[in-house]
């Protein structure tokens, strides 16, 4: 799975980083124990292919939910979160990978790269509305994505070697920029510009040849 770490060994790594959100005073988490779940079948599909289990992490949550009398809107939500775990991080481990890549940080100065992340955080933004009744609800689903992010990829190891997605500073500044760019979409329900005057000096004046990430 993730160097000599296995699925299961993984998604308790990722239950503990997510206590350790909940028990800190930097985030207002309405519903605990829905954080938690999200961290114990994010990758529960895993068990059966990699390829899709994203969908199959949603179905083994959704049916335990349902067999648990929870609230539709309350499975749904969630479900929904498991359904697209990666594409928060993703989006901002493009910029990342880079940053840290020699060969591919001429594409920082691409408009197709940064139009490209800018469609990337619009069709997430609108994902998440669909699957919400409210803005406040819709703004909920966005912290489960931010948060189980956090506690996934702090969840992975650093053997030498791993090109995987790894919690660094300069992840964790690109998923805080992200998160905000996907927030003020929702917010406004407008088209925004996805990359800012201090992400684009943040870019040109990155060190060059670091870790790499989602390679």
């Amino acid at each position: 799975f993730h160097q000599g770490m296995t699925a299961d060994e993984h998604t308790l790594a990722v239950l503990r980083h997510a206590d350790e959100l909940i028990a800190s005073d930097e985030y207002v988490i309405n519903h605990p124990e829905e954080l938690r779940l999200l961290a114990l079948y994010h990758d529960a599909g895993k068990a059966q292919q990699y390829k899709d289990h994203d969908a199959l992490g949603a179905l083994a949550l959704e049916q335990f939910l349902e067999k648990a009398a929870a609230p539709t809107a309350i499975t749904q939500s969630l479900k929904a979160v498991i359904e697209e775990h990666r594409i928060l991080g993703n989006i901002a481990a493009r910029l990342v990978r880079r940053q840290m890549d020699q060969k591919r940080s001429h594409q920082l100065n691409s408009d197709a790269f940064f139009k490209t992340q800018e469609a990337l955080v619009s069709q997430l933004a609108h994902t998440i509305i669909s699957k919400a009744k409210s803005v406040p609800e819709a703004l909920e689903i966005l912290q489960y994505h931010y948060l189980l992010t956090i506690a996934d990829t702090k969840a992975i190891p650093f053997e030498k070697g791993d090109t995987g997605n790894r919690y660094t500073s300069q992840f964790a500044s690109a998923l805080k920029d992200v998160y905000e760019l996907v927030k003020k979409e929702i917010i406004d329900d407008i088209p925004i510009p996805v990359i800012t005057v201090q992400m684009q000096e943040a870019a040109a004046n990155q060190k060059i040849g670091e870790n790499k990430f989602f390679v």
